[in-house]
C-alpha cells in the first residue's frame, strides 16, 4: 500500500563531529543570494551561490571551508554540479553539512501547479469499481511540463535501472514520500500467475499465454484476488496495458505490452520479446510464472496511486487530499541530483538526500569525497555511484526505500594502487523496489574486473527482492556485515554473489559476515569463474544454500558455519585448486552436496543442535568454551558476533535492530512496482 506518512529525521544519525574550519559560509531557505553575505545573520539562498563563494574563500583558508545549511528543504530539480575547480585540498576540505540540531533535506523534486489538477473528466467505465470520479484527479502532460517524455516502449528489462530508465515515467511524492505506480494486484507480495503457455514467442514472434481466472487457481491463496479484471484491461488495450513478470526464470524480469486479450479463450498476447514459460518446463511452462499489471487507470484504487495515459495525454492520481504545491511534487531528472566530477576533498555531513528520479550522488574520478552521517532515501535509480578515483565512500549513513541499488562502484584503482573506496557502518534496507533483480545494497564491480582494494564492512543490510551484495573486481574485502531477508521474490542469488570474468585477478576476501533468515536466498554464492577468493569465518543461519560454489580456481573456503539451512555446503561444476577445510555443517536439511570432487575430512558434520552457541534467539553465534567444534577442530576461529553489524561513532549515535530481526520473510510474491 502506498505510504502517505511523511518522514522524520532518523534518530540514530547525529550531526557529526566538531570540525572547525576558519572559513564558514551559511545558506538558508530564507536567505538571499543578492543581498546576503554568507554570514549566519545574512545567509545565501542557494548551494550554487555558496559553492562559488567557497571557491574564493578557500584560497585564503588555513584549514578549509564549511558550507553550513540551516534547517529546511532545498530543492534541486536539476543537477547540482561540482567540478574539479570546486574541490578542496589535503588539510583544507570543502564541507557541506547540516547545521547542528537542524534537519536539512536536499530534494530533487519540482512543485506542481494545483490549478492544473482537475476532477476526472473521462468515462466512469474506466475507473476501478472501488473508486468514484471524485477520487481521481487529472493533469495534462503538457501542463505537467515534464523533462521526460515519450511513449513507454513495448519491452523493458529490469536490469541496469531499466524500468524507470526507459519508461519515460516521472516519480511522484506526497509529503516527500514516493507514491506507487498503479498496479494489479496491489502491494507486495501479490501477483497473478500464468496458467499455461499457448505460444512461447521470441524476439520476433508474439507470445500468448492463458491466464488464471479464479482465486482457487492461484498459488498464493491469501491474495484475495478480484476476478474478472481482464475485461477492463481488454477495453483499455488502446491506452496501453503492460504486464511485468518473471516469464522465464525468477532472476529475469521483463515488462511487456499486451496487444490483445481474448476473454473467451482466456488468453493474453504480448509483444515479441522473450520466450514465455519457465525455461526448465517448456513449452507449456510451470503454471506458476508470476506477473502483474502496471501503469493503468483501471487499476488506480488506493490513495496515492497514479498512472500516465499517453493516449489521453494525462496523468491520473487518486489524490489522498486536496492537492497543493507543497504536498504533491514530482521528479523528472534522470541525471544525478548531485554530480561530482574530478573533485578532491569534499565532504557531505548530516544531510538528508531524497526524492530524485536519477541518482542521489554520482562521483566520477574523485579523490577523498565522502558522504558521512547522511540519510538517503526515495531515490529511483542507484542511490550513490562511484567510478574511478581513490578514497571515496559512504560512512555511517542510512540508505533506504530505493528503486535500485544502494551504492554502486565501478572500475577504480589497480593491483599496485588500491582504490580504498568504502561503504562502512551503513544501514541499507528496502532497496530494489523498482528493479527487482540485480539491484544490491552494495555493488562492488559486479562483472567488472577493474575495481581494486575496496571495502564493504560493518553494514546492516536487509529486506530486498534479490541480491544482498554483488561483487567482482580484485582484492576487495567484505567483513562484519549483517545481511538478512534477501531474495524475497527473485531467486538464485546470495547475500554475497559474484559472477566474474575468467580473466579476473580475484583475491577478494569475505570474512566474519552473518547471513540469516533468507529461506529463498543463499549465503555466499560463487556462481562463475571465482578466482583466488577467500571465504572464511562466516556464519549462515536459516538461508537456502549457505555456501554455494559453482565454478572457479584456487578458492579458499574454511572455518565457515552453516546452521539450520536447506543446504550447508554445495560444491558443483569445475572447482580447480580449491581448498575447503575446517568447515562446520550442523542441522541442515542437507549438510554437504558434492557434485564435483571429494570432501576433506577436516570438514565436520553435526546432526545435533547442541554446539553451545551463545544465544541463538538473539543471533549471537559465537561458540562457548567447551563446544564440540573446538574439540574436533582445535584451530577453529570463533565467530565474532559482537563485532558484526553497525557501530557507534561520531555520526551514528545509536545501533538499531530492525523489527522482526530474527524472522523469516514471506517467500511468495513480487516485491515492488
Amino acid at each position: 500500500m502506498t505510504n502517505l506518512v511523511s518522514y522524520s529525521r532518523d534518530t540514530d544519525i547525529g550531526w557529526g563531529p566538531t570540525i572547525l574550519t576558519d572559513k564558514n559560509i551559511y545558506v538558508s531557505t530564507t536567505g538571499n543570494d543578492t543581498s546576503g553575505d554568507g554570514t549566519i545573520a545574512k545567509p545565501y539562498l542557494t548551494l550554487t551561490k555558496a559553492k562559488t563563494v567557497a571557491n574564493t574563500a578557500k584560497n585564503s583558508s588555513t584549514n578549509g571551508v564549511t558550507i553550513w545549511l540551516r534547517g529546511g528543504t532545498y530543492y534541486l530539480p536539476t543537477t547540482f554540479s561540482i567540478t574539479s575547480s570546486d574541490g578542496g585540498s589535503l588539510g583544507k576540505p570543502i564541507i557541506y553539512r547540516a547545521y547542528t540540531n537542524e534537519n536539512v533535506i536536499v530534494s530533487g523534486t519540482k512543485a506542481v501547479n494545483p490549478a492544473n489538477w482537475v476532477s476526472y473528466s473521462g468515462s466512469i467505465t474506466r475507473l476501478h469499481p472501488s473508486v468514484t470520479a471524485s477520487n481521481i484527479k487529472e493533469c495534462t502532460l503538457a501542463n505537467l511540463n515534464m523533462a521526460v517524455t515519450g511513449l513507454m516502449p513495448d519491452k523493458i528489462n529490469d536490469v541496469n535501472n531499466g524500468f524507470y530508465q526507459y519508461t519515460n515515467l516521472p516519480a511522484f511524492y506526497w509529503n516527500g514520500v514516493r507514491q506507487d505506480l498503479a498496479r494489479f494486484p496491489n502491494d507486495f507480495p501479490n501477483y497473478m500467475e500464468v496458467k499455461q503457455v499457448v505460444t512461447g514467442g521470441d524476439a520476433t514472434v508474439a507470445g500468448i499465454f492463458q491466464y488464471k481466472t479464479a482465486t482457487s487457481e492461484l498459488y498464493d491463496a491469501n491474495m484475495n484476488r478480484v476476478s474478472g479484471r481482464e475485461a477492463a484491461w481488454a477495453a483499455a488495450i488502446s491506452h496501453g496495458v503492460y504486464v511485468k513478470g518473471y516469464w522465464r526464470v525468477n532472476w529475469q524480469i521483463t515488462t511487456l505490452k499486451v496487444t490483445a486479450i481474448d476473454l473467451a479463450n482466456k488468453t493474453m498476447t504480448v509483444t515479441p520479446a522473450v520466450t514465455l514459460g519457465n525455461k526448465y518446463k517448456l513449452p507449456l511452462g510451470s503454471g506458476h510464472e508470476p506477473y502483474y499489471v502496471v501503469n493503468l487507470l483501471e487499476e488506480i484504487d488506493q490513495p496515492g496511486e497514479w498512472c500516465i495515459d499517453n493516449q489521453d495525454g494525462k496523468v491520473y492520481m487518486y489524490a489522498p487530499a486536496a492537492i497543493t504545491s507543497s504536498n504533491l511534487r514530482f521528479s523528472d531528472n534522470k541525471n544525478p541530483m548531485i554530480d561530482i566530477n574530478g573533485v578532491s576533498y569534499i565532504q557531505f555531513i548530516g544531510i538528508e538526500l531524497a526524492d530524485n528520479l536519477g541518482n542521489a550522488v554520482k562521483m566520477i574520478n574523485c579523490n577523498n569525497v565522502q558522504l558521512n552521517g547522511c540519510m538517503i532515501h526515495d531515490i529511483e535509480y542507484d542511490a550513490v555511484v562511484i567510478n574511478g578515483g581513490t578514497n571515496c565512500g559512504v560512512l555511517s549513513s542510512n540508505l533506504y526505500d530505493l528503486g535500485a541499488s544502494g551504492v554502486l562502484m565501478g572500475a577504480a584503482g589497480s593491483a599496485v594502487t588500491p582504490s580504498n573506496h568504502f561503504v562502512t557502518n551503513c544501514h541499507i534496507y528496502n532497496f530494489g523496489y523498482l528493479n527487482n533483480i540485480y539491484a544490491a545494497s552494495i555493488n562492488l564491480a559486479y562483472k567488472n574486473i577493474a575495481l581494486f582494494g575496496a571495502k564493504a564492512d560493518y553494514n546492516l543490510i536487509h529486506d530486498c527482492p534479490h541480491a544482498g551484495v554483488l561483487h567482482g573486481g580484485s582484492n576487495n574485502i567484505f567483513e562484519y556485515n549483517d545481511v538478512f531477508r534477501t531474495s524475497k521474490c527473485s531467486d538464485d542469488m546470495g547475500a554475497f554473489y559474484c559472477f566474474t570474468d575468467s580473466n579476473a585477478n580475484g583475491g577478494n576476501i569475505l570474512r566474519y559476515n552473518l547471513m540469516h533468515n533468507s529461506l529463498q536466498g543463499d549465503g555466499i554464492y560463487f556462481d562463475h569463474y571465482g578466482l583466488n577468493d577467500k571465504a572464511y569465518s562466516n556464519m549462515a543461519y536459516q538461508v537456502n544454500r549457505a555456501y554455494l560454489y559453482r565454478a572457479g580456481w584456487n578458492q579458499d573456503i574454511q572455518n565457515n558455519i552453516a546452521y539450520k539451512c536447506r543446504q550447508g555446503f554445495q560444491f558443483a561444476m569445475a572447482f580447480t585448486g580449491a581448498k575447503a577445510i575446517n568447515n562446520v555443517a550442523v542441522g541442515n536439511a542437507k549438510q554437504y552436496v558434492l557434485l564435483n570432487g571429494s570432501l576433506d575430512a577436516s570438514n565436520k558434520t553435526y546432526n545435533t543442535m547442541n554446539l553451545k552457541f551463545t544465544n541463538e534467539a538473539t543471533l549471537d553465534f559465537s561458540l562457548q568454551t567447551g563446544s564440540q567444534v573446538f574439540k574436533d577442530i582445535p584451530t577453529f576461529e570463533n565467530f565474532p558476533s559482537s563485532k558484526v553489524g553497525l557501530f557507534i561513532d561520531s555520526y551514528r549515535i545509536q545501533k538499531v535492530k530492525p523489527a522482526n530481526y530474527n524472522v523469516n520473510p514471506s517467500m511468495s510474491g513480487v516485491y515492488g512496482s
